[in-house]
């Protein structure tokens, strides 16, 4: 079921959100009754969805695992699975016998479909990252490195976490090699560019083990930046940034040398960031600020690496949780997108009797949004339910929530995909 919010006040930039009763006419946030009828969806794949994408016709396209292979879902606008799509509406890939293939990223460009994720040798543990494209109809896109997909093993180890498009087609994909950042720039034939970095990918490393899980372009002069976390003994915990030119340097004009590490102090760290029209950076994670269960943690920093002083208390930064009678839940934020007005809606998993997925909207400068529940919606499902993924329908303004179903207590095993769709303005 969907729950309506209400914002209690609390001090500094913490707000909590209460679920109280929905209103019997149609508002923001409100589960959309025209996708699988109630607004929710589940999908039979047994690894879950990690990222979505919503086609220009509105269809929705999610990637997950489903029996250790690639697995990319396409949704009709009425939620149900498109059968124009690999016959079924789920393609399911594999990278060669003995791998375990996890799909994490998706994004959409002139009728393809862009996927980024890790392929495992599973008796050695060997880890590549993969990029794979697809045709509209399910099919690998045979002019993308001849067969429609690559894998990639720097160092050691790969991973690939994340995968943004530049506007000349161009493909990045971002992860993790030997504990740095991981970033790989291919031409749109699936080529390395020798235009960046000379060799077509670089690897960044900080001053403790870092995993990139985020890419964003900034539309104003190119430059990319990855977001990441970093650990301390074994637990992830700060926000971590690198921002590179278009040639593959880091750019010192962000933080002085082109890194920048923010603390959360908590387990958790960054999950996903946005660069706006005017170059401001948004990152979104979890952090425990001293309260008893984990917040959805909002940052927003200017073009240079600093706090942003318009945004939240004056700090940069929002925190926002959610509350069961009165009592705070544990949040996290695992996705975050920004609307054409600037809103910024994070969707993650607020645990409390219950996991469920959580959405909140916030204001350009930070706030809570009213006119969305308050401020945020919880929704659950028959079991468990983690949202990662969150994607915008820009033309319907319509919100898609994707995830995984596991048994309570359980969201290292997922059953199945899990979709929401919601009202928006």
């Amino acid at each position: 079921m969907a729950r309506r919010t209400a914002v209690l006040a609390f001090p500094v930039a913490l707000v909590l959100l209460a679920a109280t009763a929905l209103p019997a006419l149609a508002a923001p946030g409100d589960l959309d009754p025209a996708f699988s009828e109630d607004g929710r969806a589940r999908v039979g794949i047994s690894g879950g969805a990690t990222d979505v994408a919503i086609q220009p016709d509105g269809k929705i396209v999610a990637v997950g695992e489903a029996g250790g292979n690639f697995a990319v879902v396409r949704l009709k606008l009425d939620g149900t699975l498109d059968p124009t799509f690999s016959g079924d509406g789920i393609a399911r890939i594999s990278a060669g016998p003995g791998r375990f293939n996890q799909a994490n990223a998706v994004a959409i460009r002139n009728g393809k479909i862009y996927v980024v994720g890790t392929s495992v040798v599973e008796s050695q543990s060997l880890h590549a990252l993969a990029m794979l494209r697809l045709n509209s109809n399910g099919t690998l896109d045979t002019t993308f490195s001849n067969d429609g997909f690559q894998l990639l093993r720097v160092g050691a180890s790969s991973t690939g976490e994340d995968v943004a498009v530049q506007s000349d087609g161009k493909i990045i994909a971002v992860g993790t090699s030997d504990d740095e950042f991981l970033i790989v720039r291919r031409l749109a034939n699936g080529d390395p560019d020798h235009g960046f970095s000379g060799d077509g990918s670089d690897r960044t490393g900080f001053a403790e083990d870092a995993q990139a899980r985020t890419v964003a372009i900034d539309p104003t002069n190119g430059r990319i930046v990855v977001g990441g976390i970093l650990e301390h003994s074994g637990i992830s915990h700060d926000f971590a940034f690198a921002a590179y030119t278009r040639t593959g340097d880091l750019d010192h004009s962000f933080s002085g040398d082109g890194l920048m590490v923010r603390t959360t102090s908590s387990a958790g760290g960054l999950s996903a960031n946005a660069i706006l029209g005017n170059g401001k950076i948004v990152a979104v994670g979890t952090t425990n600020t001293g309260q008893p269960k984990g917040q959805m943690l909002v940052e927003q920093f200017t073009r240079a690496g600093e706090p942003d002083s318009t945004f939240g208390g004056g700090d940069g930064r929002t925190l926002v949780g959610f509350a069961s009678s009165g009592h705070p839940r544990d949040d996290l934020a695992s996705d975050m997108k920004v609307q054409t007005d600037g809103k910024i809606v994070v969707g993650g998993l607020s645990a409390g009797a219950d996991e469920e997925f959580a959405v909140a909207r916030l204001n350009a400068n930070g706030t809570l949004d009213s006119t969305f529940h308050g401020g945020g919606v919880l929704t659950g499902f028959t079991k468990g339910a983690q949202s990662t993924g969150l994607a915008i329908n820009n033309q319907t303004h319509k919100i898609v929530l994707v995830g995984i179903e596991f048994t309570s207590g359980s969201s290292s095993s997922p059953d199945a995909m899990l979709a929401a769709r919601y009202l928006g303005t």
